[in-house]
């Protein structure tokens, strides 16, 4: 992970193209862009409290947003976005539901029409 100097709280990671080291006249690294990492101990409450409730806020606004998961097998896309309710785990999918549902019934702004 490196520090590129880009604006404040911007983290730079690049993957180096592993072929590279046998033909180096044909590259791919790749350069992506990132605000958080959460770890392992991360809640999906704590996820979502600090990605997508933000979204959710601006939809209530009247914009449009789109949250995915991208990763590889394994890593936990399907625990973070649709929980575990043997565990009592809540996903994001249902923790926005709940809290654009709730904005609705309790306090929308008066004339707003929200179709869903």
């Amino acid at each position: 992970i490196v520090d590129a100097g880009g604006p404040a709280g911007v983290r730079r990671i690049a993957v180096i193209d592993p072929d590279s080291a046998y033909d180096a006249t044909d590259r791919h690294d790749r350069t992506y862009e990132f605000d958080r990492v959460f770890d392992e101990s991360a809640s999906n409450d704590e996820v979502y409290a600090t990605t997508v409730s933000p979204l959710v806020a601006a939809v209530r606004r009247g914009m449009n947003a789109t949250c995915f998961a991208y990763g590889m097998t394994g890593a936990g896309k399907t625990y973070t976005m649709g929980g575990d309710a043997r565990k009592g785990v809540r996903g994001i999918c249902s923790l926005a539901a709940e809290d654009l549902f709730d904005s609705t019934l309790h306090g929308g702004e008066a004339g707003m029409v929200q179709t869903v």
